[in-house]
């Protein structure tokens, strides 16, 4: 009977003591790897720039363009699941503005519109040690999005509604810096490929497509 209560209790202390070991390990010249098994919550803000234009004629007297400038803002849960390797979860919100200008001859028109929402991705990341605690992080992942368009109505001071959603995939190459076991800085380059539709008050949609880069930067505690 005592046996099989200590047999019991090893394998419940075990997975525990596991947990307990691991940690971001220290070397020579700072830290060097972080272990399977630690839990990471960083703060992560994202600003993004999309910039495109098309030409509506051959002389290239009449075009349109379009300025998009986003903030993604939120927290981010994150999991090492081997060595240096890790699976996170990025819910974020964001706020975005979108200057769409079309020129024909002498006339230019400029029309505002402001994009709010919530953002969802799950991203994998390789921890590739570069020295004195200092982390390259590529990474890969994708998710969804959700949100509304408010664009300029018919008579001045008013807005319509527009509803957005779709998919996302983003790529991220940033560095990391461990100043302690617990604390982290992080700093990169962001792209992010948006697909999905805008759907306006009357359920017509459109087709919707942007591919926008941006730089992050974030603050993190592991345990």
């Amino acid at each position: 009977m005592q046996k099989t209560w200590l047999v019991v209790l090893l394998m419940l202390l075990l997975p525990g003591a596991a947990m307990a070991q691991s940690s971001v390990r220290s070397g020579t010249w700072g830290y060097e790897a972080i272990d399977a098994g630690v839990f990471e919550i960083s703060v992560d803000n994202m600003l993004l720039l999309g910039y495109s234009k098309q030409n509506l004629d051959e002389d290239g007297d009449a075009w349109a363009s379009e300025l998009r400038v986003a903030y993604i803002g939120g927290v981010t849960p994150r999991y090492f699941v081997a060595k240096n390797v890790s699976v996170a979860l990025n819910l974020n919100l964001f706020l975005g503005q979108d200057a769409q200008t079309t020129k024909v001859g002498d006339s230019e028109e400029t029309q505002t519109s402001t994009d709010v929402g919530f953002l969802g991705t799950v991203m994998a990341h390789y921890y590739l040690r570069l020295g004195n605690s200092m982390f390259l992080k590529p990474g890969l992942g994708g998710g969804a999005f959700f949100g509304t368009r408010s664009v300029p109505g018919m008579e001045e001071g008013t807005k319509i509604e527009h509803k957005l959603s779709g998919g996302i995939g983003r790529l991220d190459i940033g560095l990391v810096y461990y100043a302690s076991k617990n604390f982290n800085m992080k700093a990169g380059i962001d792209t992010l490929m948006w697909f999905g539709s805008v759907t306006n008050p009357a359920d017509e949609s459109r087709g919707y497509f942007s591919i926008d880069a941006g730089f992050n930067v974030g603050l993190a505690y592991s345990f």
